[in-house]
């Protein structure tokens, strides 16, 4: 965390509502991306991970832009 500069914050165990936005990623990694593959090692599955959030940071649809993808909405609006 401190490497990144970047300040680390607990919420309560159990309360989805105070991190909405990240249980929604992780549902999204585990659903789309981890339980679609048999990861046989670590190695593997940093590359599948890496090849998956790539995916979701450019190229996946969003609801909250109106389904495009960030790529597309970025040029769009950039």
């Amino acid at each position: 965390m401190r490497a990144y500069g970047l300040k680390q914050e607990f919420t309560t165990p159990y309360t989805p509502e105070q991190n909405g936005l990240i249980e929604r990623f992780f549902r999204s990694l585990k659903e789309e991306c981890i339980w679609l593959h048999c990861l046989e090692s670590l190695g593997q599955a940093r590359g599948v991970i890496d090849s998956w959030i790539r995916y979701y940071n450019e190229e996946r649809p969003h609801q909250s832009l109106g389904y495009a993808a960030p790529r597309t909405h970025l040029a769009l609006t950039g």
